[in-house]
């Protein structure tokens, strides 16, 4: 797509110039023409003038040159509409390829963000993916990354080549045991992983309410809740 923009948007540059060069010579010669238009018709005001104080004989005969020069004026005008007339088209010729131009153009992808990598994997032993993020990041086991070819765009869908979770976390990275994978479409180092839903930026609140019973004695526990929560958290 951007190979095919670039060869309409030099293709319009080269006739932008071409049309720009083509009005400007357009408008030279209606400019040209103008002058000639008012010099005749400043000689046609002289003839008039110099008729009303001569003989008969010059009479006839400026009229005749009257005549003539009233003829090249109205040439004149009429060159000066054909000038306009291509003037015009070429207006509107450049007005209908800036609007093909604008037509083509790819509109701004809103989920752009959303469709970037979230982390690369740097190596895999076995069943396990191990990737260059980790707590530091916000990562936390049980998150889930969709894993692609490197060099690839993420694709709209949000479908990735394999599905991986992530089980241990350190500060810098982290292991992800690998749910589903392709033999023929292997995870390599290198690969790019995304979770279209979670932000390295952002930290993640987790509410629970109810009551619970953590020791199984078939009763609710209450005042121990916070001891439960904080080991859970270890």
């Amino acid at each position: 797509m951007e190979l095919l923009l670039d060869e309409v948007q030099q293709e319009y540059d080269d006739d932008d110039a071409n049309w720009r060069n083509e009005e400007q010579d357009l408008i030279a010669e209606k400019e040209r023409i103008q002058k000639a238009a008012d010099a005749l018709h400043e000689e046609y005001n002289n003839l008039k003038n110099l008729m009303t104080r001569s003989t008969d004989e010059q009479v006839q005969a400026y009229v005749e040159r009257l005549d003539r020069a009233n003829e090249k004026l109205e040439q004149s005008q009429m060159d000066m509409l054909k000038v306009q007339a291509k003037l015009d088209k070429t207006d509107e010729s450049l007005q209908i390829a800036l609007k093909t131009l604008e037509e083509i153009k790819p509109r701004p992808d809103v989920d752009v963000l959303a469709y970037k990598a979230d982390a690369s994997i740097v190596s895999v032993e076995g069943n396990v993916a191990y990737l260059d993020i980790g707590s530091r990041d916000h990562v936390y086991a049980g998150l889930t990354f969709s894993v692609y070819n490197k060099n690839v765009p993420i694709p709209k869908d949000g479908k990735g080549k394999a599905e991986i979770e992530v089980f241990q976390v350190s500060p810098n990275a982290s292991a992800a045991r690998i749910l589903t994978s392709s033999k023929k479409n292997a995870i390599v180092p290198e690969d790019i992983v995304a979770n279209l839903i979670w932000d390295t930026d952002a930290s993640n609140t987790f509410v629970v309410s109810g009551t619970f019973d953590f020791d199984g004695d078939g009763t609710a526990d209450g005042a121990d809740i916070p001891l439960f929560v904080e080991a859970l958290l270890q």
